[in-house]
Order: structure tokens, then sequence, then C-alpha cells
């Protein structure tokens, strides 16, 4: 009964403070947004110039299949020299460049292979890479055509030939939206940063204020006093997980395939070992700018090594075995698969149980750094 009028308490007075209530709701929706819009990793619309040296209706035919592909390539102009080309690049007024050389129609009619030259700015690695990419698909996309066309002029069918082909199908996101992978993601940070944040002021504010000595001497034992602090927060947080994937939903068009009801669960989980981060730090913490100050300090790992910004496997060897110890590692894996792929427990039980014993871990030697410190 304590516990709980000690709970009221704490949510009376977090109503009462517009800072909190500001970070609490609209910090959440200003990340989604940011995150969901300005950090889209869809290429589209890249600048390419072209210098065509070849003239002849091959080289003609390829230039319009690329612009045939409007929503990838902007073709802004054409050059005769590949001196011209560089140019562009380097001025930033391209991303890359197309050079088609003079002997490419003969080389084709020869049977001979046509090659092609692309200079790409590789100044954005990423743009770059994908870029080639899709002129790769375009180029092999024609050169199948041209095949096509010269069995069909020799008087062969396509069955002539054996034929491999490679039908691709990409399952749970199609049409490989950026946004069905980073915004799931989105969820776990918004989630991690706010609980972190919000229990690493909850003491230290106590104690700046000077009223943690006034709570000391009530009836109420360590733990009450720990779980009345943390059990609102847990519940803002449930609140914050509720708000943010329905604002994914709709504004961003990402699917919820799995149990809404197995998402709360997996996320209280995971507020268990965020909030004993947080607790840690108030602990630890003289003031509220020093709270501030540590928890964006384990923040910054949480979110460059769980796997949100780059795929662990990418990571150096010794860095790995590190990520098993985050929590947001097993969360992030836990909500995409949850929102993109409809999982259940029982395939992600392999992430739900070392979450849950790393959370838990956290929280025990978070509370045990508490009593003492409040003895």
């Amino acid at each position: 009964m304590r516990v709980w009028d000690f709970v009221l308490k704490e949510l009376r007075q977090a109503r009462r403070d517009r800072r909190l209530i500001g970070m609490l709701f609209g910090m959440p929706i200003l990340q989604l947004l940011l995150y969901g819009y300005a950090v889209n990793q869809d290429i589209r619309h890249l600048r390419l110039i072209v210098c065509d040296q070849d003239h002849t209706s091959v080289s003609r035919r390829l230039i319009e299949s690329i612009q045939a592909s409007p929503e990838y390539f902007d073709v802004i102009g054409y050059v005769s020299n590949v001196n011209d080309a560089k140019s562009f690049l380097q001025s930033g007024r391209a991303s890359l460049a197309l050079v088609i050389p003079r002997q490419f129609n003969r080389d084709v009619a020869r049977n001979q292979t046509g090659e092609l030259q692309v200079l790409v700015d590789g100044s954005d690695p990423n743009a770059g890479t994908i870029a080639t990419s899709y002129l790769a698909k375009i180029v092999a996309s024609e050169a199948g055509r041209i095949l096509q066309s010269r069995l069909n002029h020799a008087g062969l069918g396509r069955s002539a030939l054996g034929v491999i082909e490679a039908r691709i199908q990409f399952w749970y996101n199609p049409t490989l939206e950026s946004s069905f992978s980073l915004v799931p993601g989105v969820v776990c940070i918004i989630t991690g940063n706010l609980t972190i944040f919000m229990s690493a002021l909850a003491v230290v504010r106590e104690r700046e204020l000077g009223t943690i000595e006034q709570l000391l001497v009530t009836p109420m034992r360590p733990w009450e006093l720990m779980l009345g602090k943390l059990l609102p927060y847990m519940a803002m947080g449930f609140i914050n997980v509720a708000s943010t994937v329905i604002l994914a939903l709709i504004l961003f068009g990402v699917p919820m395939r799995g149990s809404f009801i197995t998402l709360l669960a997996v996320s209280g989980l995971f507020m268990i070992g965020s909030l004993g981060m947080g607790l840690f730090v108030s602990t630890i913490s003289k003031n509220q700018q020093q709270a501030t100050q540590l928890a964006s300090l384990i923040l910054m790992p949480n979110m460059m090594l769980s796997g949100f910004m780059y795929p662990v496997t990418n990571m150096p060897a010794w860095l790995q075995p590190i990520t098993y110890a985050l929590p947001m590692r097993y969360y992030l894996i836990c909500v995409r698969g949850l929102m993109l792929k409809a999982n259940g427990f029982p395939e992600l039980s392999n992430q739900i149980w070392p979450m849950a014993a790393i959370s838990i871990l956290i929280f025990l030697a978070a509370v045990s750094m508490f009593q003492k410190r409040l003895d």
C-alpha cells in the first residue's frame, strides 16, 4: 500500500513537471520523425552524367533503359570526353558517370565483351555501392535483351539454349523500404533512452532538492522507495512503446504482424535492464547534470553496438562478443521479428531468455548498490 501511495505521488509530481512531460512525449515523437524520414537508406534520384563516345543504336538503347528508371537515376546531361565527366564528379554536380567507349557497339557485334566504364563518387560509399548495383541490373537486363534479339534473328527460340534464371523474392519487406528496418529500431532506441534517462534522474533529483532525507525517515524500506520510484517510469515506458508503434503504423506503414501483447511483454523485460542502468547512474551521480552526462555515455554504446546502425556481423571480431552483454541487441531482434516476421515466443526464445537474464542481473546489481548508498 505504501508503495502504491508513493507511486501516485511520483505520477502527480511528474505531471507538474513540464520539462519531464515534454521529454516524455515530445522527444519520442521527434526521434521517430527524424529517424523515420531523415535517416533513409533508400537511394533515389542519383545524378548521372553520360559520356557516349559510341553514338550507336546500341548505346542509345542502353541510355534509354537507364532513363526508363527515373526513380533511381536522373540523367543530368551529356559530355563528349571523360575529363568533362570527371569534372562533374569533382564539383559534386553528379554522383556517377557512365562512359560508353567508341568500340562498344563493334565489340558487342563481334560477340566480344562490351566494356562500360562507370565512375562513382566514393565520398559516399553507401550511395556509390547501391548506385552501381542499380546500374548493373539495368546493364544485365539490356544484355539479356540483346542476346534474345540475336537468337530471334538467327531463327532460334529461347529454348534453343539452356537458361539459368534466378527469381528473387524478398520476404517480410518486399519493396525493401529502409523505414521497415529503421523504425522498429527507433522503437527500441526510444524505449531504452527514456527509461534510462527517467530513472537516472529519479533519485538524484530528490538528492539535489534535499528531499531524499525526508523519504529516508519515513517507514518506507529502501526497496519500497526504489520500487515506488521506478514503477511510474516503467508505466510511462509502456505508454511510449504503444504510442511509437501506433505512430509507426500510421506514418510509415510499418506492419505489426506479430502479437502486440508479446511486444509489450518483451519490452517490459528490456525495461527492467534499462531501469537498472538508470538507477545505477542515479546512485553514483551527485546532480542531474552529471546523471544526464553519464546516461548519455551508456546510450551511445547501446545504439552503436546493438545492430541498429550497423550489422553486428560487420563489426570487428574482438568487438562482437561485447554486444552479447547488451539487452538492446536482443530487444532489437525481438521487435523486428514481432513487427515484420510475425514471430512469437518459440521463434524468439533464444533472444528473450538471454535478454531477461542480463536485464535482471543489471537490475539486481543496481538495487544492491542503491541500498548500500542509502545505508
